[in-house]
């Protein structure tokens, strides 16, 4: 070591030289010479630079422990990478930015670093921003999503769901605004603010329905058409409004006078349900025509009635019909001349089979037949029976299958025919 002049101790506790390495004031500078390595405040450095304690500053940038800041007040802190470069910081997780702090944008485990207040999120990055932020056409401020074009809207494109707000009755906003929705835990039942009052968006609503009797002078009990209690019926007797318990009660389908109505009066009771489910009958004014379920409890039968007599019935078994109550084709039918015209046709690979009532009229002349087809996936048979002739032949019937169709057409033997058809099939 050669050392041209130097005042002072030499080579004693201040400057010591252990081997290949150097230490200055034990570790105020350490030069771990082996490893190539230096150690500021740490005479053990564990990277190629090593500072441990206090502040360290570069230029304006400012380390401390484990922030890093400007030196000088206000003034930004900028990373920029190198070229077209990214700067990513590897976190499973970034929460709680401060105010004004830069915003990030997700990329899987890592956060891309944005300029300005541009922020891309995504589910599960964690982000918690303050501040006003800007994505595309979307404002965040505070707890406000604001659509900065009118009438562009948003849209979530998921296959998840979306979780509104819940919480109890007590626990609603103090003051409502238009349009705020929520789920109401203590009806079970999502609710939105109309400007006025919360409002229940369930599956109720509200029903009225109207029953009309006669008085016989000794007649005290009526049958209503849906069952209801006495806080949700009226009742008008000969035009005077009757007073609830007082003058009658109502439970389930029973109506009670307290005393009986006179002979020939007029009744007119109004029941409001607000339940859907309890609505088993809609009927026509005088309750002659109507469509009703389960007379009786678990019955599961639905009734077509017309005119006071039951035509249709629906249950487990199938369709029942009321004894000559006819099953009517209607309609303008299909005009056909000489050459084939299809008057029906089903999907092959649905209906195995089809039977059919065809109809042809052309002037006086009218001719009827049933024809029977069924296919097996390529090819199409039928046969027609039954055929009768007001006066001559007026065509005949062919089937084919075309595409995804079995196609039953006509033909006629003169031009001016009126083609109708009654079809049923028979599923695959």
């Amino acid at each position: 070591m050669a050392i041209s002049r130097i005042d002072g101790t030499m080579l004693v506790a201040d400057l010591q030289r252990q081997g290949v390495d150097l230490a200055f004031e034990s570790n105020l500078l350490y030069l771990d010479v082996s490893n190539s390595r230096i150690g500021i405040g740490t005479n053990v450095p564990d990277g190629t630079l090593t500072v441990v304690g206090g502040s360290s500053r570069i230029n304006d940038i400012l380390f401390t422990s484990n922030t890093i800041a400007s030196n000088t007040t206000n003034q930004d802190v900028l990373i920029t990478p190198n070229g077209v470069g990214t700067v990513k910081i590897a976190k499973a997780a970034i929460t709680d930015l401060e105010a004004n702090a830069v915003p990030f944008a997700d990329a899987t485990a890592s956060r891309n670093i944005l300029s300005d207040t541009n922020l891309t999120y995504s589910t599960g990055s964690g982000l918690n921003v303050q501040n006003v932020v800007t994505i595309g056409d979307l404002e965040h401020n505070t707890n406000t999503i604001k659509v900065l074009t009118p009438g562009n809207g948003i849209t979530l494109d998921d296959i998840g769901f979306v979780r509104v707000p819940l919480g109890t009755t007590a626990q609603r906003p103090v003051t409502g605004l238009n349009g705020m929705v929520r789920f109401n835990t203590s009806t079970s039942f999502l609710e939105f603010f109309d400007g006025t009052v919360w409002t229940s968006a369930s599956s109720q609503f509200s029903l009225i329905v109207s029953d009309a009797f006669t008085g016989t002078g000794a007649k005290t009990i009526f049958t209503l058409t849906n069952s209801a209690d006495t806080d949700t019926v009226f009742v008008n007797v000969n035009g005077v409004m009757q007073l609830p318990t007082t003058a009658y009660t109502v439970s389930g389908v029973t109506l009670t006078f307290t005393e009986a109505p006179a002979n020939g009066v007029p009744i007119e009771v109004r029941s409001i349900t607000s339940n859907f489910n309890a609505l088993k009958q809609m009927a026509d004014d005088d309750a002659d025509t109507l469509i009703e379920v389960e007379q009786s409890a678990d019955e599961d039968i639905i009734r077509f009635t017309t005119a006071g007599t039951e035509r249709v019935k629906i249950d487990v078994n199938g369709i029942e019909v009321d004894n000559g109550y006819p099953i009517i084709t209607n309609g303008t039918g299909t005009s056909v001349g000489t050459s084939p015209v299809v008057i029906d046709s089903f999907a092959h690979a649905t209906y195995r089979s089809a039977k059919y009532v065809v109809q042809v009229s052309n002037g006086a002349d009218h001719q009827v037949s049933e024809v029977v087809a069924v296919h097996d996936g390529t090819t199409a048979f039928q046969t027609e029976f039954a055929v009768v002739e007001t006066n001559l032949s007026l065509g005949s019937v062919s089937v084919a299958i075309n595409g995804a169709n079995l196609e039953l057409s006509f033909t006629g033997v003169a031009v001016g025919n009126t083609v109708k058809v009654m079809a049923s099939y028979v599923t695959v």
